[in-house]
C-alpha cells in the first residue's frame, strides 16, 4: 500500500487530501489524534514496500544492528518558517484510523454519487 496525507491546499484545515494507491479524495481528520494532529505537520508518505526491501538486520561485520529503512516519512513546517523537516517512521499501525476515515469518505462520496 502507498499512502500520502497532504494537510496543504485550499480546504479546511482539519480535511486533508488522502492518496491511497493512486486513489484520492479529502477526508475529515479531525480528532484522530496520531501523527497528524500536529499542526507543523504538512504531510505524510508511506509504502509498504520499504520495510520488505529494508528490514532491521545485523552488519555482518561488526554484529551492530542496523534498523529498518523507515517505510514512512512524516514532514513538518515549524510556523514562521519555510523550512521542512522530515522524520522516518515504521507505524504501520498508527495508520489504521486514518485508514478508516479515509475508506468510511471513499464509501460516503461513492454513494452520493450514486454508486
Amino acid at each position: 500500500m502507498k499512502l500520502t496525507i497532504d494537510a496543504e491546499g485550499a480546504h479546511e484545515p482539519d480535511w486533508h487530501y488522502m492518496v491511497v494507491d493512486d486513489q484520492g479524495v479529502l477526508v475529515d481528520l479531525d480528532g484522530l489524534g496520531g501523527p497528524l494532529a500536529d499542526q507543523t505537520v504538512i504531510r505524510l508518505d508511506w509504502d509498504d514496500q520499504i520495510p520488505i526491501l529494508f528490514p532491521e538486520r545485523r552488519d555482518e561485520r561488526t554484529g551492530q544492528l542496523i534498523p529498518a529503512m523507515p517505510a514512512g516519512k512524516i514532514y513538518r513546517r515549524p510556523p514562521g518558517t519555510a523550512a521542512i523537516t522530515a522524520t522516518g517512521f515504521n507505524d504501520r499501525g498508527g495508520l489504521e484510523p486514518y485508514l478508516e476515515a479515509y475508506r468510511a469518505r471513499l464509501a460516503a462520496v461513492a454513494s452520493a454519487q450514486g454508486g
